[in-house]
């Protein structure tokens, strides 16, 4: 959390100290310059939200049940006959894997999976 606020520390001392004043007198190289240091600034804290997003996914027990469901869901579209329908294989994932508690949840990532099977090129 440090390096966040040190990154707001900065663009708030570039956006507040002086700022009007130091605009309007600023040539337009020297706008320039403000400006892209300010999406710099929104770009870095953009990019460490993203890094935080993804370490806590890496952590989540329910993305590795999710993976596992994708394995299963990929089985199934090679031998449909194993499950009737989306449902009856959520069900079936719901009894085989304790860290799922949704079938509502399941049929979505299927649904989810197969549009983007749906939208691949193919190879």
């Amino acid at each position: 959390m440090k390096a966040l606020d040190l990154i707001d520390e900065a663009y708030d001392a570039i956006s507040l100290e002086n700022g009007l004043h130091m605009w309007e007198s600023a040539d337009t190289e020297a706008r320039k310059d403000v400006l892209e240091s300010a999406e710099t600034v929104a770009l870095i804290r953009s990019n460490i939200g993203r890094a935080a997003a993804a370490a806590r996914l890496l952590k989540d027990p329910k993305q590795k049940a999710k993976e596992w469901v994708l394995g299963c869901w990929k089985t199934w579209q090679v031998h449909p006959h194993l499950y009737p329908s989306q449902a009856a294989f959520a069900r079936s994932m719901l009894e085989k894997e304790i860290g799922l508690t949704s079938q509502p949840t399941i049929e979505a990532w299927c649904r989810e999976w197969k549009k983007a099977t749906l939208t691949q090129p193919a190879q």
